[in-house]
């Protein structure tokens, strides 16, 4: 059996299996020593054996005996989850039927395609009774059609697609058609819209940098939107993010806005760049992020030698952006954290994975060199979690792929008490100027939300605010176009490959 992991916060770790398991897998591969088992009791033996070895609640899941192992492998699956994983509105531990679908994001030869829409947005439930669900316009990706046609911006409010209402039926799929182009409807009277679709485009997870100098203080402000490193020779995304806090270093930035609200994880080696290159005092000697498993995998990684232990359990910071084939060196990793003294990390309810676990990793070191760390937004997400894809190859009776939530993370302090999300140091709404005139401003204006709170914290000035209107109280939901990323709710590694 090969299993490959792509772990939400450290993923592909290491291909080790146990001598027991191997052997058996051998034996059961395209159903030798099972032909008496039907097709379902085939898959769904393998399926509780992956649980019983890697799910993080095993001790919460049904004995088998008191299974039906005849019932279809979707919903064998469904049956072992511990009632926990819902109670926010998501299951984490998924299953696929094929490998077809497995996230291209599990390896490192990946380039990072996307088959986005072209722009990014926000469902929220409304107070209208003809529009009960509506779609928030957050960002317009660069180098798509609906880019270079101009007709949405940020801040558009979505009320119709095909001239449908969307509705809490529709509301995740009605953009989802696999159409060419779609007709958006707006309110106040406004004139639908056609938009032209971009597929399988490229898209960088570095939206925007900038300096602002305000009040004598020299402030870094970058949008990061994914952990996404591109190829894993050139690493061109982690190169550009390493040269661009190269650059705040120069010009000598000494407060970091680093806003994460639209960014639900991706590489764990592009974390490394991002924390290695914000740290104070670095070492790749220090922590990055420890995992920790269910007790008896605990257990069994613990009776490892040192090095195949530590490969599971911990990660470091680093000094430079390497090429994965070769090993060298592609850039040098600045320490503008030695320099800063404010990080402010924008974060919202779809800050998740990786970002999270860059504020957890980040707290202590920070605030031991006494400086500060500061959350401006909403709460996050609250995934402190991991899930390892499990599979079986050349299998012609079990072609499924499991996610089950595998492992927690922790910093270098042993903390791991996010799974509620990070709180807010200061409050701001993203929406706070959804009706207001003049509407949202575009990510990067000085005025914009998020950005005027952080940078009026960081000097000391009075914030610049609009006129409130009402939102019609308008109240987000999950199912946003951010989770169809290839990389939402991941941090992928290429230890073990």
């Amino acid at each position: 059996m090969k299993i490959r992991y792509s772990l939400l916060l450290m993923a592909c770790m290491s291909l080790i299996t146990f001598t027991s398991c191997e052997d058996k897998d051998d034996e059961d591969n395209n159903g030798g020593g099972n032909s008496s088992l039907s097709d379902n009791e085939y898959v769904n033996k393998w399926i509780y054996e992956q649980m019983d070895e890697w799910y993080l609640w095993r001790d919460q899941m049904p004995n088998e005996s008191k299974l039906n192992l005849d019932q279809d492998p979707t919903a064998f699956f469904n049956s072992l989850l511990y009632a926990r994983e819902s109670t926010k509105g998501y299951t984490f531990s998924t299953i696929e039927s094929t490998h077809d679908n497995m996230l291209k994001s599990a390896s490192l030869d990946n380039n990072g395609v996307s088959s986005d829409l072209g722009f990014e947005y926000i469902p929220a439930r409304t107070s209208l009774a003809d529009s009960p669900i509506a779609f928030i316009v957050v960002y317009i990706n660069k180098g798509t059609n609906v880019a270079a046609q101009g007709e949405l911006k940020r801040g558009d409010v979505i009320f119709k697609v095909d001239d449908q209402a969307i509705t809490m039926n529709n509301y995740q799929t009605i953009l989802y058609q696999n159409k060419s182009s779609y007709k958006l409807g707006f309110g106040n009277n406004l004139p639908a819209k056609t938009i032209t679709i971009t597929y399988n485009y490229e898209e960088n997870p570095i939206f925007l940098d900038s300096i602002y100098v305000e009040n004598n203080k020299k402030i870094g402000y970058l949008v990061y939107n994914s952990y996404k490193m591109g190829d894993k020779s050139s690493r061109v995304y982690d190169v550009q993010m390493a040269q661009i806090l190269t650059k705040f270093q120069q010009q000598g930035v000494t407060d970091l806005v680093l806003d994460l609200r639209y960014n639900l994880g991706g590489y764990l080696e592009s974390a490394k760049v991002l924390c290695s290159a914000l740290v104070p005092n670095r070492s790749t000697k220090n922590i990055l992020q420890i995992s920790g498993y269910n007790s008896v995998k605990q257990a069994q990684i613990e009776a490892m030698s040192t090095a195949a232990k530590n490969s599971y359990l911990y990660d470091y910071f680093t000094d430079n952006v390497v090429n994965f084939n070769t090993g060298g060196t592609l850039t040098s990793i600045p320490k503008l954290g030695d320099q800063l003294k404010n990080i402010y990390i924008i974060g919202t309810g779809n800050t998740a994975s990786a970002s999270e676990m860059t504020i957890n990793a980040l707290t202590p070191y920070i605030k031991e060199a006494g400086k500060k760390i500061v959350l401006v937004g909403e709460t996050t997400m609250g995934k402190n979690v991991g899930s390892s894809p499990l599979s079986k190859d050349n299998d012609t009776r079990n072609t499924y792929v499991l996610h089950p939530i595998s492992f927690k993370t922790y910093n270098k302090d042993k903390e791991s008490n996010y799974d509620a999300g990070f709180d807010p140091d200061i409050d701001a709404d993203d929406f706070e100027l959804l009706f207001t005139q003049g509407g949202m401003k575009p990510l990067g204006d000085r005025n914009e939300t998020m950005l005027n709170v952080a940078i009026s914290s960081i000097t000391g000035a009075s914030r610049t605010r609009t006129a409130a209107v009402s939102t019609g109280n308008y109240k987000k939901l999950p199912g946003s176009s951010l989770e169809h990323k290839p990389t939402a709710y991941q941090l992928i590694s290429n230890k073990g490959n």
